[in-house]
């Protein structure tokens, strides 16, 4: 646009002219199109945001710029409420966080991110609902924040119990992040009932779960044990007597168990946990004769498929959580414990090397054949591991061949269910190698090449060691008429 504006209309201060004038105008998106092609761009960039600029230029006073964002509106956070929690001496702050409300496809993946990041507060990992709860949804704690890998294009509402740490005036934050775009709440908060050590009837969750998804509760069995570790003065004790107090197990969908009454060692009645300090006004930790109190848990059998956590998880339990070692805990907070899968996929290869007489060898020139062995496949049943149908493979120019066989976890077990295992209880897979000869080949001969009919037969072993799938592979010549289904 250009402005012309004559002299004579100008208002003056006074005899003189004002050394400045202002042109007011309204600019807006000229139609849907262009608004979409806005949104389009906004939902790739980081910040879900564009800029748009706007310059103004007079010859004799030069240009001047001013930018402004479009942004698309994704990602909303909110207190609900909050409150001291009279049953666990905490104060709750409830949350809610709105994630894609206009179901937008943002950037080009199938999946987007949220990172939820704490100051000041801890998640109470047993709150956590994200509506909908959709298949492939993921959940992983790191630090102070949780991640959350959701469907794109998929409106979410995700809410929250939060505990505050401290007891007065503790200025607390609560981000979230989404494609570079921002929301968060803050606040100042004081618990009542922190602070007292008053408060009875403790408990500790334990969260059991898959290594990189929350969402993947696991059971697995626990020992608790129990040992008085400070005095009345709050000095060490110096050999604490731990005493195994019980055993539980986690929910298999849930991963989750509540702590909440033991029955010691001489006793018949189930009572609550013992509390290991508190803190006074001032916020000094303090001690007293019912003070002291930590806590073990061992895992002693591990999920079905997952590596057994050799680590021993201390806590105690205090109304200032500190969650570097030593660790405390707030009453009813959650310990996190991962499990590692046993065996991810592992793959064989299984390589030979073609030597032809006679004439130069040539890239691509003979083709071989792998294949369950036919007795072993029948013995099996349906979908013989590694490969079921059969795979071929054809020479290099240096005669090289291979195949390659995939195994998981859950073919071991499956061996060794069906007794294909040898005497160190390493599952068994066999397998025929051959040369493929044509169609037209008379006697294994032709375009005056001899082919070779031998076999051999692969025996592919699967064991763990060190928590994970490990193989071996054998292989001899094979007639053709040995049984070989089990060892």
């Amino acid at each position: 646009m250009i402005f012309k504006v004559h002299r004579d209309s100008l208002p003056k201060s006074g005899a003189a002219y004002f050394p400045y004038y202002t042109i007011a105008y309204a600019l807006q998106i000229k139609d849907a199109e262009t608004l979409n092609r806005m949104q389009e761009e906004a939902l790739h960039n980081d910040g879900l945001k564009v800029s748009l600029g706007n310059t103004a230029y007079n010859e004799k006073f030069g240009s001047h710029t001013i930018v402004t964002e479009y942004k698309v509106e994704a990602l909303e956070k909110e207190l609900l409420s909050e409150e001291d929690n009279e049953s666990t001496g905490t104060h709750d702050l409830h949350f809610q966080v709105k994630v894609n409300e206009n179901g937008l496809r943002i950037g080009d993946e199938d999946t987007i991110t949220l990172k939820d990041t704490l100051s000041s507060l801890s998640f109470d990992y047993t709150s956590i609902v994200v509506e909908p709860q959709l298949e492939g949804d993921i959940l992983n704690r790191t630090g102070n924040s949780i991640i959350f890998t959701l469907h794109n294009a998929t409106p979410y509402t995700i809410t929250y119990t939060a505990r505050l740490i401290g007891i007065h005036d503790v200025h607390w934050a609560n981000k979230a992040e989404l494609f570079g775009y921002t929301a968060g709440v803050s606040g100042v908060s004081s618990s009542e009932t922190g602070g007292s050590g008053t408060y009875g009837n403790y408990s500790m969750n334990v969260k059991k779960y898959e290594e990189g998804n929350m969402n993947k509760g696991l059971p697995a069995t626990f020992e608790l044990y129990e040992a008085r570790t400070k005095d009345a003065s709050g000095q060490d004790i110096a050999e604490p007597d731990w005493i195994k107090v019980g055993e539980f197990t986690t929910d298999a969908a849930t991963g989750l168990y509540q702590i909440r009454n033991i029955t010691r060692p001489g006793t018949t009645e189930a009572q609550s946990l013992r509390p290991y300090s508190f803190h006074d006004a001032e916020g000094r930790e303090q001690f007293g004769a019912s003070y002291g109190w930590r806590y073990r848990i061992r895992e002693i059998i591990e999920p079905p498929g997952y590596q057994k956590t050799t680590v021993v998880y201390e806590f105690g339990i205090s109304d200032i959580p500190s969650y570097v070692a030593p660790y405390n805990y707030l009453n009813d907070d959650t310990v996190t414990i991962i499990n590692q899968p046993i065996g991810l996929p592992v793959s064989v290869e299984v390589a030979g090397t073609k030597v032809l007489l006679g004439k130069t060898l040539e890239d691509m020139e003979f083709i071989f054949t792998l294949r369950p062995e036919e007795s072993a496949k029948a013995a099996w049943g349906e979908n013989y591991p590694g490969t079921d149908e059969g795979l071929i493979a054809l020479n290099d120019i240096n005669g090289r061949f291979s195949f390659k066989l995939n195994f998981t976890y859950r073919h071991y077990l499956d061996a060794l269910d069906k007794g294909f295992v040898d005497e160190n209880q390493r599952a068994l897979f066999y397998y025929v190698v051959s040369e493929k000869k044509p169609d037209e080949a008379v006697d294994n001969i032709w375009n005056g090449v001899r082919y070779d009919d031998s076999q051999f037969l692969v025996v592919v072993r699967l064991y763990i060691e060190g928590g994970q799938l490990q193989t071996e592979v054998t292989s001899y010549p094979y007639d053709g008429t040995r049984i070989l289904t089990r060892a």
